[in-house]
C-alpha cells in the first residue's frame, strides 16, 4: 500500500494551473520518484498482516451492491493506511495455497500472524477448509461487515456463527489487539511504514493528507527521531550497529 505512488499522492507539492508550470511539476516529481526508488530498491513494504479480497461474495451480489461493497472494501483498506496498519492483500485462491502453522500462515516469503477478511458471506469449499484450519491454529481471524455463511454453490455453513465487526463502528480500535504490534509508530496526521532490505531498513513516513504537517517522534524499535512542521516525504535508515538516521 505504501508504494511510491501512494508517496505522491500524498505529497503537497504544488501544480499551479494559473502558471501553466506542468514540466516543471512533472520534473520534481519524476526526480523524487527516481530518488526514492533506490533507496527502496522498488521492494514492497512489510508486513503482517494478510488481507483477503472478498471476490467470491462480490461475484455473487448484484451489480449495485457490488459496487458498493467495492467502494466500502476500499474504504476499509483506507483507513487501515491512515492508522499505520500496513497489509498485504490477496485473493481467497491465494489464502487456499498458503502453508499454515502455528508460527502463521506462510505464503511465498512471508508469515502473517493476523488476517483480515471483510464481507466474507459467501466463500468456496477450499477457502472454508482454509478457514477452519486457520482456527484450528488460533491465528487471529478478523471477520468485517460479515462473516462466512454459504459456499459458493449455494449450501448453508453448517458452524455459520462465526462472529464479525461491525466496520461502520469504530473498528479499528476494537481489531487493534488482535493485530501484531507494530515495529514503527509515527507521528498524527502522517502514515508510514518500513521496508526490509537485505542490510537496512528504510522507515518512510508523510502527510496523511494534502496540505497537512506532521511534527512529533517516529519510532523504530527502540531508537527514535522527532520531526517538525513536516510537509512531505520523510525517510529514514536503520543499518545494524549504527544509529537511526535521517537519509531525505
Amino acid at each position: 500500500l505504501f508504494s511510491v505512488d501512494f508517496v505522491m499522492s500524498k505529497d503537497n507539492l504544488h501544480y499551479d494551473k494559473s502558471n501553466d508550470n506542468t514540466i516543471n511539476y512533472l520534473s520534481e516529481i519524476n526526480e523524487k520518484m527516481y530518488k526514492i526508488s533506490k533507496i527502496t530498491k522498488k521492494r514492497t513494504p512489510f508486513s503482517e498482516i494478510l488481507f483477503v479480497y472478498p471476490v467470491q461474495t462480490i461475484m455473487n451480489l448484484l451489480p449495485g451492491k457490488r459496487a458498493s461493497a467495492v467502494r466500502e472494501i476500499f474504504r476499509i483498506i483506507n483507513q487501515l493506511t491512515l492508522n499505520n496498519i500496513q497489509v498485504d492483500i490477496f485473493s481467497p485462491v491465494h489464502l487456499t495455497k498458503s502453508s499454515i502453522s502455528e508460527k502463521g500462515i506462510k505464503l511465498g516469503n512471508r508469515v502473517y500472524k493476523s488476517i483480515i477478511f471483510p464481507f466474507a458471506e459467501i466463500v468456496d469449499r477450499k477457502t472454508l477448509q482454509t478457514i477452519r484450519k486457520i482456527n484450528q491454529y488460533k491465528i487471529p481471524l478478523i471477520f468485517l461487515g460479515s462473516a462466512p455463511a454459504f459456499t459458493t454453490d449455494s449450501i448453508k455453513i453448517s458452524e455459520a456463527n462465526y462472529s464479525f465487526f461491525n466496520t461502520d463502528s469504530d473498528f479499528i480500535r476494537e481489531i487493534a489487539p488482535l493485530l501484531p504490534e507494530p515495529v514503527a509508530k509515527f507521528p498524527k496526521n502522517s502514515v508510514g511504514t518500513h521496508i526490509l532490505l537485505s542490510d537496512r531498513t528504510i522507515i518512510l513516513a508523510a502527510p496523511s493528507e494534502k496540505n497537512l504537517e506532521f511534527s512529533g517522534k517516529i519510532i523504530f524499535e527502540e531508537e527514535e527521531i522527532t520531526v517538525k512542521n513536516e510537509k512531505s516525504l520523510v525517510v529514514l535508515e536503520k543499518i545494524a550497529g549504527e544509529k537511526l538516521k535521517r537519509i531525505f
